[in-house]
C-alpha cells in the first residue's frame, strides 16, 4: 500500500513538473484594447502602406529581412510628424532635385519632414536606425525628396501621378484576436479590399471573392470583413525598454 502511494506521488510530482514550464510557456490572450495592442498595431496601420499595387503588411508573407528600404522609410513616413508648407510656380508643376511635383493653381502642397523625427519613427517600427537618407516614394502618387544640407525631406504628389480609374479602393481591416508569450505579442486581424464594389483578398485586386461581392453592401462592410475577410498575423516582439516593434507578417 505504501509503495503504491509512493509510486502514485512520483507520478504526480513528475507530472507537475512536466506542466509547470508548459504553464509558464502557454500563450495568454490579450485584450485587444490593451495599450500594447493598440500601439503595436498603429506601427504598420497608421495609414495603409500601398505600393506597387501592394498593401506591403499584407502579402503572403513579409519580415523585416524581405521588407525593401524604401517601404521601411514610407512605413516611418506614415507615423511621422510633419509640417505642411507650399511651392508657388507659375507652371503645372513644380521642381525639387529633378523631382516634378503636381501644382495645382500656381501652388504645391507639400510635407516638410525632419530626418531625426522619420529616424525616431523607423526605430520604433523596426528597431533600429535608417543606414543612410535617400529619396524614397510613399506609394504610387507621393515621393519624397532628401535635402542633406537642411537635414529634411520634402515630400509631395509627383507630377502626372497615377490616376485610378473607378471608386477609390477602400481597405477594410479589424482586430480578432492578441496573444503574448515570451516578450512576443502576436495581432490577428481581419482584412479585406472592396473596389468598385468587388471584393478582394488582396490589395491586387486578383482572386475576386464573388460571393463578398455578390451580397455587397456599402452600410455593412462590417459583416462582411468578418465574413469574408483574410485573416493576417502580425508578430511583434518586445524591445530593452519593453516596447513592442514589428518583426513580420503573414496571411494565416
Amino acid at each position: 500500500m505504501k509503495k503504491s502511494r509512493v509510486v502514485i506521488s512520483i507520478i504526480f510530482l513528475l507530472c507537475f513538473a512536466v506542466l509547470i514550464p508548459l504553464l509558464i510557456n502557454t500563450l495568454s490572450l490579450v485584450d485587444i484594447d490593451n495599450v500594447n495592442v493598440k500601439n503595436a498595431y498603429k506601427l504598420i496601420n497608421e495609414n495603409p502602406l500601398i505600393n506597387e499595387n501592394s498593401d506591403v503588411f499584407y502579402q503572403d508573407s513579409v519580415d523585416i529581412s524581405s521588407i525593401s528600404e524604401n517601404d521601411m522609410l514610407a512605413a516611418a513616413f506614415n507615423i511621422t510628424s510633419k509640417t505642411d508648407d507650399e511651392l508657388t510656380t507659375n507652371d503645372d508643376k513644380c521642381i525639387l532635385e529633378d523631382e516634378a511635383f503636381e501644382a495645382n493653381e500656381g501652388k504645391c502642397i507639400i510635407k516638410i519632414i525632419n530626418k531625426d523625427e522619420l529616424n525616431k519613427a523607423y526605430q520604433s517600427i523596426f528597431n533600429k536606425s535608417i543606414k543612410s537618407h535617400h529619396n524614397f516614394s510613399v506609394n504610387n502618387n507621393v515621393k519624397c525628396v532628401y535635402f542633406e544640407e537642411k537635414g529634411t525631406y520634402t515630400c509631395g504628389e509627383v507630377y502626372f501621378k497615377t490616376i485610378t480609374l473607378g471608386w477609390a479602393p477602400t481597405t477594410l481591416k479589424t482586430i480578432i484576436k492578441a496573444t503574448e508569450k515570451n516578450n512576443t505579442l502576436k495581432i490577428y486581424d481581419k482584412y479585406l479590399v472592396i473596389n468598385d464594389n468587388k471584393c478582394y483578398p488582396e490589395y491586387s485586386f486578383k482572386n475576386e471573392i464573388t460571393k463578398c461581392s455578390n451580397t455587397y453592401d456599402k452600410d455593412n462592410l462590417s459583416t462582411l470583413l468578418k465574413k469574408y475577410g483574410k485573416t493576417h498575423i502580425h508578430t511583434f516582439k518586445k524591445n530593452t525598454q519593453g516596447i513592442y516593434y514589428w518583426v513580420s507578417s503573414k496571411e494565416k
